[in-house]
């Protein structure tokens, strides 16, 4: 039920980072599990697709990451 808020990190070569900000949304880490952060990535070689990570941090405070391309459906 939580719900990250997230700010534009960085903006360069076609790929955008974004982080959240526990504090503003609501959330303690150690306490929770929840994403910390997404990266999108324009590829170049391809113009339908993209490269899409999160990263998320466990309750125990491990971090896990996650990643997918994105295909546009014609």
């Amino acid at each position: 039920m939580n719900k990250p808020v997230g700010e534009l990190a960085t903006f360069s070569n076609g790929i955008l980072t974004f982080k959240i900000d526990p504090a503003k949304s609501g959330l303690e880490m150690g306490k929770e599990a929840f994403v910390t952060s997404w990266k999108l990535s324009l590829l170049p070689e391809d113009n339908n697709k993209f490269l899409y990570e999160y990263t998320v941090i466990n309750e125990d405070e491990t971090i896990d990451t996650s990643t997918a391309v994105v295909t546009r459906v014609l």
